[in-house]
């Protein structure tokens, strides 16, 4: 399930992610990791205290970020020429 709902959630995110860093993609990257650590909650069962990086670990969900490089490759836009 959680898998379904992250793939929905960055569906065409190669169309604005221009890389880590960079201004204006910053806040859409936010966006997904918040989203990212309320599946990682609704999945464990934890508290919202929980340290993100144990909370991650267990669903073995990766950050948003991480996720938005590798779907673009090198870090850029799949459709910059």
């Amino acid at each position: 399930m959680t898998v379904c709902i992250q793939s929905i959630a960055m569906f065409g995110s190669e169309l604005w992610w221009k890389g880590d860093h960079v201004r204006g993609t910053t806040v859409q990257a936010d966006e997904l990791q918040l989203l990212v650590n309320q599946k990682a909650r609704a999945t464990t069962g934890s508290f919202q205290t929980t340290n993100l990086g144990a909370l991650s670990m267990e669903p073995r969900l990766r950050a948003a970020t991480a996720q938005l490089e590798q779907k673009t490759g090198s870090g850029g836009s799949a459709y910059d020429y």
